[in-house]
């Protein structure tokens, strides 16, 4: 069964643009993180950039809520060659290209049903 819970997403983070101390602390205090849309693997490629990628998929193991649409919930799965249907090729043509992104999906054991978060 499914229970609402009020979420506030307030806050932007832009992970093209340098942050402070306290901007990283403030994300991590939200209720949930969003993961917007895009190119995967550019999604992909910023997240590691910007180094965010370690600290989302801690925030997501020990029990943040991670929301995704299209790219960001590609982000979730166990592996990213799904886009490859969006890029007119086929997933087994990625195998080799795009690694797992384990580091946010199967061994975050899926964020979205987090035991912590079942109802």
């Amino acid at each position: 069964m499914l229970r609402y819970t009020p979420l506030d997403l307030a806050l932007f983070y832009d992970l093209d643009e340098p942050h402070s101390a306290e901007d990283i602390a403030a994300l991590f205090a939200s209720d949930a993180i969003h993961l917007s849309g895009g190119h995967t693997g550019g999604f992909l490629e910023r997240l590691k950039q910007s180094r965010m990628l370690g600290p989302i998929r801690d925030w997501a193991l020990a029990g943040g809520i991670l929301i995704g649409v299209s790219a960001g919930a590609i982000l979730m799965a166990p592996t990213i060659t799904t886009d490859a249907l969006f890029i007119g090729l086929i997933p087994e043509d990625m195998a080799g290209s795009w690694k797992c992104l384990r580091r946010l999906g199967r061994d975050a054991a899926s964020p979205m049903s987090h035991p912590a978060r079942r109802g």
